[in-house]
């Protein structure tokens, strides 16, 4: 009667093993089925991320005390072959100084440059590729020119 409840408890013992091991393999399956939709939908936030096309104006505001430029803000353009447009409507100078304005992509490819006074608007043609991240830089026109502060607006999307 021993051996007999012997065996019957060492049946029962491997069939909670082959269930437990069912079950371990059926947890480690869930686990990765988790893992694998935490993914997609990490890739799903990272895809909400990317930066749209601007459709407004880009404002800038800062000093500006050099000639090597400073950058109005970067945003994505999403025409090509079209110009952008920069509007100056102040500076701290005591004269109309002109700034010197270029929009340039992350390698420095220049998109078009021109000038514009303060007070004015100005629309230079361009050149580009779409889906590109372009950026404004102004700077004075004269090394003699005094510092100054402006603001104003630039298109980059030529709306």
């Amino acid at each position: 009667m021993e051996m007999f409840l012997h065996r019957i408890q060492i049946k029962k013992e491997k069939e909670m093993k082959k269930v437990l091991s069912k079950a371990s393999l059926g947890i480690v399956v869930m686990l990765l089925m988790l893992s694998f939709a935490g993914s997609a939908f990490a890739a799903s936030e990272a895809d909400e991320q990317i930066i749209q096309p601007r459709s407004e104006n880009v404002f800038f505001s800062f000093p500006v005390s050099g000639t090597s430029g400073r950058c109005t803000g970067e945003a994505l353009k999403h025409s090509t072959y079209t110009p952008y447009w920069v509007q100056f409507n102040w500076s701290s100078a005591s004269n109309n100084i002109i700034l010197n304005t270029v929009m340039h992509n992350s390698d420095h490819a220049s998109r078009g440059q021109g000038k514009v006074l303060e007070g004015t608007s100005a629309s230079i043609a361009s050149t580009g590729t779409a889906y590109y991240y372009y950026h404004g830089n102004l700077w004075r026109e004269f090394e003699w020119d005094p510092a100054v502060s402006v603001s104003g607006y630039f298109s980059p999307d030529n709306y």
